[in-house]
């Protein structure tokens, strides 16, 4: 979901979660083009997408020969 607009970390790591989060603190061109790419991921999502796809499948479901 994330794609590349987010800073991985481990989240079983403080470290890694301190370090991500001071990078983004530090980092003010790290911030603003993860900004721009959680907007531009962000558009690959809506309920209208969501729910043609349910569609879709359910549709596929019901036409399969099980």
């Amino acid at each position: 979901v994330a794609g590349d607009a987010a800073l991985l970390v481990d989240p079983e790591s403080e470290v890694s979660i301190s370090d991500a989060m001071a990078q983004m603190l530090r980092d003010p061109d790290t911030r603003s083009q993860l900004a721009e790419r959680a907007r531009r991921q962000s558009e690959r999502f809506s309920w209208d997408r969501a729910a043609a796809e349910t569609r879709k499948l359910l549709e596929s479901l019901c036409h399969s020969d099980s």
